[in-house]
């Protein structure tokens, strides 16, 4: 059956001994092969949904009013695979809405004002697979509520208000896979909670508010594969969580509160590929904390209060891509910290309090091809020679007076570079002599004016190693600067080049003693000649008003003697 849009309306009449209320009302319905989809509506035009598909195998309904959910409303749908009902105010289901619908797999009822879970049928469900109540007013979940779901296999209760689960509210799902309740109220979670899911591969309880965990609160959940456990309260972090999922893959538990990491905390985690522990408070990773994580591919510990590095800290990380240790309070790297992870492709140090980096550090490192060391204290380049190539380079904002960008050069794609302080003289001399194959960005742009354009080019901000001034630095392509005239300071230090890759343009510190000279006359000869041309003004303004006034006077004269004459022969006849 081809697509098509049917409006109909309906004429609600409520009678009572005094009025009658008629409400008129518009429900947009598609059809769509076996899909029908009701938006707009009210719960009389779901009376009707034969009329418009006799066995549908799908019902949509969105952004319609239906505060209540009657019994037996799909009854007569015995064929329904799913139901979407969703942003629809529907806050009360009676308890057998849902009879007659045994082939229901999939029922949708999120985005709305449902208060309690309940089974909302007389008789097990057992078609059914998927429930999606997400975004409700759900506050608790009892021992019965999900009787009715007995094959359920995904559940997502996100974004409710659940604050307890009773024990063994889960017995009656022994099939459950999937189960989401992130972004609730839960404080808790005890070795009960979650007792009978033997099958769940998948849990999400991010963002709530837990600040408790039973040791043995995963015992029964040995085909855990993800476990969500960010944005909580957790303090403390015990080997015994995890201890029993050897099957789990993902693990997160960042921006907790957790300050330590027990000695073999995942040791029978020998299939995690994915650890998240940033956003916490951790101080310090004994050498055995990682112990066991041998096909582990990602480790984020960013944003901790890391301190000290042990040699050995992931000497078990045979297959780790991606180490991020970023805004920590590391002040050195051991050498041979990273003799461990050759395959690693992304690294970032950045945020920490780096002053030095042995030259062999990272000679282990073949494979990388990010490399951020942003924001740290470094001042020499040594630790970049062990590199073949690294096509991703961060050294913005730490102390680098000078680079060597021959290096550069030959190793990058991209180098980052801003906010160093660099030395002008060696800038200038190390940037002119060299083709500049890699991509340097030193963050800052000029507009410089040639004959012909406007450009803007890159440039960079160096200190003046005699006076210790800032000086500014830009870098012009010669293409676009063939008739540029370049205008030098007076530094007898300072070098001006034309080559004809690049031109380098030292456009001086504006606020030495020769500039303040230069505006101060500057300013003497503007006040001067405004001076100049007010008097100018207020004597050419004199001018004319004395002109109207001797204008203004004559004919004053005027108009008084041709009054005179015409009174004379008036006088005379008289």
């Amino acid at each position: 059956m081809e697509s098509s849009t049917i409006l109909i309306t309906i004429i609600l009449i409520t009678t009572s001994t005094n009025f009658i209320n008629i409400v008129s009302a518009k429900a947009k319905v598609t059809v769509k092969n076996e899909i029908v989809i009701f938006n707009d509506c009210y719960s009389p035009d779901l009376r009707n949904i034969k009329d418009f598909h006799t066995n549908p195998g799908s019902v949509q309904i969105s952004h319609c009013y239906l505060p209540e959910l009657p019994n037996a409303l799909f009854q007569n749908l015995p064929k329904l695979k799913t139901l979407e009902i969703c942003e629809s105010k529907l806050s009360h289901i009676q308890d057998y809405a849902l009879n007659g619908l045994t082939e229901l797999e999939t029922l949708v009822l999120s985005r709305n004002n449902i208060s309690v879970l309940k089974s909302w049928s007389n008789t097990d469900m057992e078609s059914l697979h998927h429930l999606d109540l997400r975004r409700n007013s759900i506050k608790e979940l009892t021992e019965n509520a999900l009787k009715r779901y007995p094959n359920l296999t995904k559940l997502n209760l996100a974004v409710n208000q659940i604050s307890t689960i009773d024990d063994m509210s889960f017995i009656h799902t022994p099939h459950l896979k999937y189960l989401n309740l992130g972004k609730n109220l839960l404080t808790t979670v005890t070795k009960e909670t979650f007792r009978g899911l033997h099958k769940l591969t998948h849990l999400s309880l991010h963002y709530n508010q837990i600040d408790y965990l039973d040791f043995y609160s995963f015992v029964g959940n040995s085909h855990l594969k993800s476990l969500q456990l960010q944005g909580n309260k957790i303090a403390v972090f015990e080997s015994d969580y995890v201890a029993n999922l050897p099957r789990l893959s993902f693990l997160n538990i960042s921006g907790n509160v957790i300050e330590t990491i027990g000695e073999n905390s995942f040791k029978k985690s020998v299939e995690m590929r994915v650890l998240d522990l940033s956003h916490n408070l951790i101080q310090e990773l004994p050498e055995t904390t990682f112990s066991g994580l041998e096909v582990l591919e990602y480790l984020n510990i960013s944003h901790n209060r890391i301190e000290t590095l042990s040699k050995y800290v992931f000497e078990d990380f045979l297959e780790l891509r991606f180490l991020d240790m970023a805004s920590n309070n590391l002040t050195q790297l051991p050498d041979n910290v990273f003799e461990y992870v050759s395959h690693l492709t992304t690294l970032n140090l950045s945020h920490n309090q780096i002053s030095e980096i042995g030259d062999t550090t990272f000679e282990h490192l073949k494979q990388l091809e990010v490399l951020d060391l942003a924001f740290n204290n470094l001042n020499h380049d040594s630790f970049l020679w062990v590199f073949e190539q690294l096509p991703f380079l961060n050294l913005s904002a730490n102390q680098f007076n000078e680079i060597n960008v021959t290096l550069l050069n030959m190793l990058c794609k991209s180098v980052q570079l801003y906010d160093n302080p660099w030395d002008c003289v060696f800038l200038v001399k190390e940037l002119a002599s060299h083709s500049h194959n890699a991509i340097l960005h030193f963050g800052t742009n000029y507009t410089i004016k040639s004959k012909d354009a406007i450009l803007e080019v890159p440039g960079l901000e160096c200190i003046d190693s005699k006076t210790g001034k800032i000086r500014s630095i830009v870098l012009l392509d010669s293409k676009d600067n063939e008739d540029f005239i370049s205008q030098q300071n007076s530094d007898p230090e300072s070098v001006q080049t034309k080559q004809s890759k690049a031109t380098i343009i030292d456009v001086g510190d504006g606020f030495d003693f020769k500039s303040i000279l230069l505006w101060l006359c500057i300013g003497v000869f503007v006040v001067f000649g405004a001076l100049l041309l007010l008097r100018n003004l207020l004597k050419r303004s004199e001018r004319k008003s004395e002109e109207w006034r001797t204008q203004h006077q004559a004919e004053l004269l005027n108009t008084i003697d041709d009054t005179e004459k015409a009174a004379k022969p008036s006088d005379e006849n008289a």
